[in-house]
C-alpha cells in the first residue's frame, strides 16, 4: 500500500499532472483518461490502488465537466452503454483485486486499433466499407468499457471508439463522453463498495490518508477542463477525429507496451 503522510516530490508531481490530464480529457480529449493509470504506476506499483485514487479524480473532473456540457449531449448513444456498463463495472471490480489484468489489456488494445482501423475504412464518399449503427454495439461499447473502467480506467478506449463510428459532432461527442463517465464513475465506486469488504476497499483500493495528503492537486482538474472546452469548440470535425484517433492508438501502444 502507497500510504503516506506526506507524499514524495516524485508523487506529488505526477498527480498535479494527471489532474491536469483528467481535466483535459473531461473537457474534450477524453482519450487522455487511459493514460492516467499508466502514469500513476509508475510512483504506485499497485494497480487497484492506482485505480482508487483516480476515481475521486475523475468524479471532480466530472462535476466541473457536466456544467460546461449540460444538454448538449446524444441521449440515444447514452442509454445502450450506460445499462450495458453496470454489469462490465461489477465484473471489473470483483476481478480488480483478484486477477491480473494482462489479457484484458491485450484484448482492449487490439479492440481498439481494429475498432479505429474500421473507422477510417468507411469514412468518406470511395470508403472501401459502410458503417451501419446497430443496437449490439451501444451494448457492447457499454459492457467492453466499464470492465476496462473498474479494472484500470481504460474506459474511454471503448466508448470513444464507438461515439467515434458514429460520427457525432466534436461538442456532441464530448457531451455524450462525459455523462457516460460522470454516470459510470458514481457507478464504478459504488460497485467497489459493494463487492469489496471494507479491509480490502480501503488497504488495496483506496487510499484516504494519501488522498487527502494531495488534496490540493485537484486545483488543476477545472484548469484543465476550461482549456479542454476552449480547443473543441474551435477545432474542425476532421482534426478533432484525427486527434481523437491519434490519442486511441496511442493509448492501444501503452496497453501493449505495459503487458510487454
Amino acid at each position: 500500500m502507497t500510504s503516506v503522510s506526506q507524499p514524495p516530490g516524485s508523487l506529488a508531481a505526477v498527480m498535479l499532472l494527471l489532474a491536469f490530464l483528467i481535466g483535459l480529457a473531461r473537457g474534450g480529449f477524453s482519450s487522455l483518461g487511459p493514460l492516467t493509470t499508466p502514469l500513476l504506476t509508475l510512483v504506485m506499483p499497485n494497480v487497484a490502488t492506482a485505480v482508487g485514487t483516480l476515481v475521486p479524480m475523475f468524479i471532480v473532473g466530472d462535476i466541473v465537466a457536466l456544467r460546461s456540457y449540460w444538454r448538449r449531449w446524444d441521449a440515444q448513444r447514452l442509454r445502450r452503454p450506460v445499462a450495458a456498463a453496470v454489469f462490465g463495472v461489477m465484473a471489473g471490480s470483483f476481478l480488480l483485486v483478484r486477477l491480473p489484468v494482462e489479457v484484458l489489456r491485450a484484448a482492449l488494445a487490439l479492440f481498439t486499433i481494429a475498432a479505429v482501423g474500421y473507422k477510417h475504412l468507411t469514412a468518406g464518399e470511395h470508403a472501401w466499407l459502410r458503417h451501419q449503427s446497430r443496437p449490439w454495439h451501444g451494448w457492447a461499447a457499454g459492457a467492453l468499457a466499464g470492465l476496462a473502467s473498474a479494472m484500470f480506467n481504460a474506459g474511454a478506449s471503448p466508448y470513444n471508439t464507438y461515439l467515434l463510428v458514429e460520427r457525432l459532432s466534436p461538442t456532441a461527442f464530448t457531451a455524450t463522453s462525459v455523462v457516460f463517465f460522470a454516470v459510470l464513475n458514481w457507478v464504478k465506486l459504488g460497485v467497489l463498495c459493494l463487492l469489496n469488504p471494507l479491509p480490502v476497499l480501503f488497504t488495496q483500493v483506496i487510499d484516504l490518508r494519501l488522498l487527502q495528503s494531495l488534496w490540493w492537486t485537484f486545483a488543476l482538474i477545472p484548469v484543465g477542463n476550461w482549456i479542454g472546452h476552449y480547443l473543441v469548440q474551435r477545432l474542425r470535425p476532421a482534426l478533432f477525429e484525427a486527434i481523437v484517433s491519434i490519442l486511441l492508438l496511442a493509448t492501444s501502444a501503452l496497453l501493449l507496451w505495459q503487458n510487454w
